[in-house]
């Protein structure tokens, strides 16, 4: 299988402008046309490169060839793709195999020096050019990078496996995609290393493979309880391990939740590996939601390397989806009610079955006993003799809605003072005073004491 490698643009900034070779033929105006313009030569111990371009009264025909002729040149190195390399095993990989042939043509501009011009010939109309690049001194220039950097790529492969057995992920994957990168050009072909048994891309992939097969994402609790309408809580939801049940810091954690918005989808693990958050409040449509974790391999590949062909090692890595089962339960309502026309206490307290009503529809539970409570309220009202005026009777209305927790502790509470009821009799002006008073509450009060 060919790759073929175009060098062009960094074979331009080897400063051929003032010429890198040491036979430079050139023609201006001759009848005489050179036979290469015609006929690209072959040559077998040269890669040849002829660029041509229309004359221009600027002179930027001159770059405009030799840019052309240099691109040509790059056009006939090919390298062998060993059937042992990391590229061959990532045949598999269409579209990465596309990707990483695609970057590795642009990256391996870097690999060549040493070419010459070694003709030029200016015609009427047209400007040609011809560079060649000795195919042994090519070679010999290629293994000495490339034993340098195998060199460099130990260094790192060996902080990777340090950083691994401590068990800090992301300075190990960092360290191993270091060392991937000084290897980038060479993953065509076999690479090897006194100090690395086998293909040393194929084991420095396969160190990354068993990292990031090795991170777990586990429940704390495969089903989790929740209260409907109740304050967010924030909590450990999962942990973050390896195979052997350690715990894992700083792993990035995507998470998704079918019940609402989350605040941030997005996390990392903490000191301990919890990976902790907030659930939305669970609203009266629901009954059952789930949480989803994953490793989120992009944010680790963010993190291990600014290379986006190396990148897709990790992103692309398949998914390992934790589940948590969310069961939302109503609210249990404890109610403690006393309301008073006057001094008499009503058997019907209008306020307690309007609120009764309000919980019920929002599919709150309503108990009989305190103790199986999650919230208690307490409602106190009393309507009042405030005079007459015009042979109308006036009343007020004062008392307080109270809101306690399953502890006792006061969360929220409403006044009822300010109310007034004003009518031809006064029993008819108390029920309006509390007419008014539950208005108000089923129109905007009921819903901010219970559901926001």
């Amino acid at each position: 299988m060919k790759l073929k490698l175009y060098i062009a643009s960094l074979l331009i900034g080897f400063g051929i402008l003032s010429g890198c070779g040491s036979s430079e033929n050139v023609s201006s105006g001759s009848t005489r046309t050179p036979e290469w313009t015609q006929s690209k030569p072959s040559d077998p111990f040269a890669y040849v490169g002829i660029g041509v371009a229309r004359i221009q009264s600027d002179g930027s025909h001159l770059q405009t060839a030799k840019n052309a002729a240099l691109s040509d040149l790059a056009s006939e190195i090919s390298v062998e793709i060993s059937s042992t390399s990391l590229l061959h095993q990532m045949e598999t990989n269409r579209q990465f195999r596309e990707e990483f042939r695609a970057q590795t043509e642009i990256n391996s501009y870097e690999d060549i020096e040493g070419f010459e011009l070694t003709g030029s010939y200016e015609g009427k109309d047209y400007y040609w050019v011809q560079y060649k690049l000795d195919k042994a001194e090519y070679a010999r220039i290629r293994a000495a990078r490339k034993q340098s950097a195998v060199s460099r790529a130990v260094a790192f492969y060996n902080l990777a496996k340090e950083a691994a057995r401590a068990n800090e992920i992301q300075p190990s994957l960092s360290h191993a995609f270091s060392a991937l990168s000084e290897l980038k050009p060479y993953l065509n072909e076999p690479i090897r290393s006194e100090q690395v048994e086998g293909d040393f891309g194929i084991v420095l992939y396969s160190f990354v493979d068993s990292i990031l097969g090795s991170i777990r994402v586990t429940p704390v609790q495969e089903t989790v309880e929740i209260i409907r309408y109740d304050e967010p809580v924030h909590r450990s939801f999962y942990q973050v391990q390896d195979s052997r049940g350690q715990w894992l810091e700083n792993i990035p954690v995507y998470i998704y939740y079918t019940g609402g918005f989350l605040r941030n989808t997005q996390t990392i693990s903490e000191s301990s590996g919890m990976v902790a958050f907030a659930l939305p409040v669970a609203d009266a449509e629901t009954s059952f939601e789930r949480v989803e974790a994953d490793v989120n391999y992009v944010a680790l590949a963010e993190n291990a390397t600014r290379d986006p062909l190396l990148r897709m090692m990790i992103s692309r890595f398949p998914s390992k989806k934790a589940l948590v089962r969310i069961e939302v339960r109503s609210p249990k309502v404890y109610i403690s009610s006393s309301e008073y026309s006057g001094d008499e206490e009503m058997t019907s307290p209008p306020i307690t079955q309007a609120l009764r009503r309000f919980l019920l529809a929002q599919k709150f539970q309503i108990v009989n006993d305190q103790e199986q409570a999650d919230m208690t309220v307490e409602i106190f009202a009393k309507s009042t003799m405030n005079g007459r005026q015009n042979e109308m009777y006036l009343t007020r209305l004062s008392g307080e809605i109270r809101i306690q927790d399953d502890m006792g502790r006061l969360q929220r509470s409403y006044p009822l003072d300010g109310f007034r009821g004003v009518q031809l009799s006064a029993e008819l002006s108390s029920q309006d005073a509390y007419r008014r008073a539950i208005r108000e509450l089923e129109d905007h009060e009921f819903r901010k004491l219970f559901l926001n």
